[in-house]
């Protein structure tokens, strides 16, 4: 299993992988206009193609994931994929152009859509709860992974540990739901609901 070590060194985060002592990869994220800036990231040769790289990332979305992220998909020396490999990959986490114009490579920026009210989530899902036969609660939620997606749910019950269990309309079956990885929420007719409805990923996100 890989470690993180993340430290400040003068105006640079260093995030770096580490495995049984080896350093694996590392990036370097700096403060920059409204978020920061992720300026280096780099794995080893003989540790590529083996989620570093995505881990990192995943790591910073973590740490920074509150406000914009941005980044340039330039490939360093070494690196196998070019440009348009890297955007896509890129992309596959969350990133999607941005508008920006410094003059260089294009920018692509991660930002997190804005969370829902927690108190008007929780009663939302409370109402679904008190009348599963009519009411049902379509979300937006943000693996651990930080794919996003959107899906039906039927809520049965709160759980420890800040999680919900509901019946997943996309797969037919109850699951535990992070309610902090749950972004936005709305209301649905049961009626409408067919299982299984399928769950869908949310793209330029």
């Amino acid at each position: 299993m890989n470690r993180f070590k993340i430290e400040s060194r003068s105006n640079v985060i260093v995030v770096d992988a580490i495995r049984d002592g080896d350093l694996l990869g590392f990036a370097h994220v700096v403060p920059w206009r409204d978020g920061v800036f992720v300026c280096r990231l780099q794995v080893k040769i003989e540790h590529r193609r083996q989620r570093v790289g995505t881990e990192i990332m995943q790591r910073i979305l973590t740490e920074h994931g509150d406000r914009p992220i941005y980044l340039h998909p330039a490939p360093f020396n070494g690196e196998p994929m070019d440009t348009n490999q890297l955007t896509d990959w890129y992309q596959r986490l969350g990133f999607e152009p941005c508008p920006l114009d410094v003059g260089t490579a294009p920018i692509l920026r991660y930002q997190e859509p804005k969370r829902m009210d927690r108190s008007q989530l929780r009663r939302l899902l409370v109402e679904a709860m008190a009348d599963p036969d009519h009411k049902a609660v379509t979300i937006t939620y943000r693996s651990k992974q930080h794919v996003l997606t959107t899906r039906t749910i039927s809520p049965i019950r709160f759980e420890s540990a800040g999680t919900v269990l509901a019946t997943c309309c996309g797969r037919g079956e109850p699951r535990q739901f992070t309610f902090d990885q749950i972004i936005t929420a709305e209301k649905r007719a049961a009626s409408d609901v067919l299982m299984p409805e399928g769950v869908a990923e949310v793209e330029g996100t």
